[in-house]
């Protein structure tokens, strides 16, 4: 898969192999085109619009679970921490990727008439992922989706041998548990001592 090259640099790319790679890029220029954006490499597409400001997604990201924690200092911060962030436009990305401005949800309708969720969940979006949590790339991933998210990655959770899944669940709060995730976040945010 060579053609790799021509994608933006990704820390993804160290913790996924070639072909899924690929296989996420290939998916985030296949919805740019759905969505008519212009061509960026944040998208898999070789042309750079340069009308688009990108930013790191740390800094990009602006909703209550991110405002909450201060998301946008304290990640730099963080020593020996990755996030990974499930993205309705980016499939899945790490928090330190380039991304645009967009406004865009699993639970949207896209203009094909299919909500975007079930639209990664067709792409293959939850074995892009499966493969991130189940490689050992990480020591342990948190879990703090919401449901829409998680029915991108259906079937989930995987199912991994190596047991380094932490899967938080809100039931009964609706959207409410945006406050709970954010807390739950603030919390695997502070330094350990």
């Amino acid at each position: 898969m060579s053609g790799n090259k021509q994608f933006s640099t990704s820390p993804l790319a160290n913790c996924l192999s070639e072909e899924t790679f690929y296989e996420l890029m290939t998916s985030r220029k296949k919805l740019s085109a759905i969505l008519n954006l212009p061509p960026g490499p944040d998208l898999g597409l070789v042309g750079q619009e340069n009308s688009i400001e990108f930013l790191p997604a740390y800094q990009r990201y602006n909703g209550i679970i991110y405002q909450e924690n201060n998301f946008g200092s304290v990640y730099p911060k963080l020593i020996a921490q990755n996030v990974i962030i499930i993205s309705a436009l980016y499939g899945v990305l790490d928090a330190s990727e380039l991304i645009r401005n967009y406004e865009l949800k699993m639970d949207h309708t896209l203009p094909i008439g299919v909500k975007v969720k079930t639209w990664w969940k067709s792409r293959g979006l939850g074995s892009i992922v499966r493969e991130l949590v189940c490689n050992d790339a990480f020591q342990i991933v948190h879990d703090l989706l919401p449901k829409a998210y998680r029915d991108a990655l259906r079937p989930w959770p995987p199912q991994c041998n190596n047991g380094n899944l932490s899967q938080y669940d809100y039931p009964g709060q609706g959207s409410g548990s945006i406050w709970r995730r954010a807390d739950d976040l603030n919390n695997l945010l502070k330094p350990k001592r």
